[in-house]
């Protein structure tokens, strides 16, 4: 019980048992009238507070319930990266030994030149000749360009013309 509940109480004790002088009531009835208006106030101001703090504490367990999922989704996530990173990284391995292998079969001044053409291209040193275009690049070769390659003799090296890259012809 508040104090103002007290007051009020108190004082409608004090008028119901006779203890207010006649020229007092006509005040002790308005506060006590202004007490019980303040009651009502502090009543009204208080179920507001506790419909706010039940409607927080709904918004606040939806929001962890929210979050929890986003965890759980991030975690998701992160172990696919982590095994998605883990094959790559595996695959990358095999590929780094297969090339090696596959540079010693080949003769020592063409991979060297591989190697110069590569640095250039920020990693890429060849690209396939396709019907039209070049696999890699995704750009189509003026008709002009594919006869001049189409010209270079099997046993010479053909380059893109816009690259420098080393052409694979099939």
């Amino acid at each position: 019980m508040s104090d103002t509940t007290k007051r009020r109480n108190s004082m409608q004790a004090r008028l119901d048992a006779d203890e207010v002088s006649s020229r007092d009531i006509q005040a002790v009835t308005m506060e006590i009238a202004e007490l019980t208006v303040r009651i009502e106030q502090l009543e009204d101001a208080q179920v507001e507070a506790m419909q706010t703090l039940e409607e927080s504490k709904t918004a606040l367990d939806h929001a962890q319930t929210a979050i929890a999922e986003a965890e759980q989704a991030v975690n998701v996530r992160i172990t696919t990266l982590n095994e998605q990173g883990q094959q790559l990284s595996k695959q990358g391995k095999e590929l780094t030994a297969e090339r090696a292998a596959i540079a010693t079969e080949l003769p020592a001044d063409l991979l060297a030149e591989y190697e110069a053409i590569r640095d250039q291209n920020q990693g890429t040193g060849v690209l396939e000749l396709k019907a039209d275009n070049l696999s890699g690049a995704g750009l189509p070769i003026a008709p002009a360009e594919l006869a001049v390659i189409h010209q270079t003799p099997d046993d010479q090296l053909a380059y893109c013309p816009d690259t420098g890259a080393i052409l694979v012809r099939n």
